[in-house]
């Protein structure tokens, strides 16, 4: 009887570090994208800040 509570309660444990992992790559992914997201966006407001420069006379 005490080795099947042992399993059940192993299983619980298991089954709750499964969900905490699975959680940790949803931030993780959710992460990437945003750093994709900001990644083009400071590489498109890089491309305008280098043509306004090179269209103008400071160069």
């Amino acid at each position: 009887m005490k080795n099947n509570v042992i399993d059940i309660q192993s299983g619980k444990e298991a089954l709750q570090s499964l969900k905490v992992k699975k959680r940790k790559n949803n931030l993780k992914i959710q992460l990437k994208n945003v750093l994709k997201k900001s990644l083009h966006v400071s590489r498109y407001v890089l491309a305008v800040a280098l043509y306004i420069c090179s269209s103008s006379d400071l160069i």
